[in-house]
């Protein structure tokens, strides 16, 4: 069964900010409307951190063991 987060959960289970969950949702990572909120997907909420992640500078030059 899919887990949804609210925009609270989902920032504390990425350590991120509702404000950065905002801004995803707004650059197009998808959520869903329920009850009047907003909820994410939990695979959705970790391939777009993993994402936004790999795409920082620091992290293309890691060493790789």
């Amino acid at each position: 069964m899919t887990e949804f987060l609210s925009m609270r959960d989902a920032g504390r289970r990425v350590r991120r900010s509702r404000r950065t969950i905002r801004r995803w949702m707004s650059q197009g990572m998808p959520f869903e409307w329920i009850d009047g909120r907003k909820f994410v997907e939990l695979d959705v909420l970790l391939a777009t951190l993993r994402t936004k992640i790999s795409a920082k500078k620091s992290h293309q030059y890691r060493k790789q063991v």
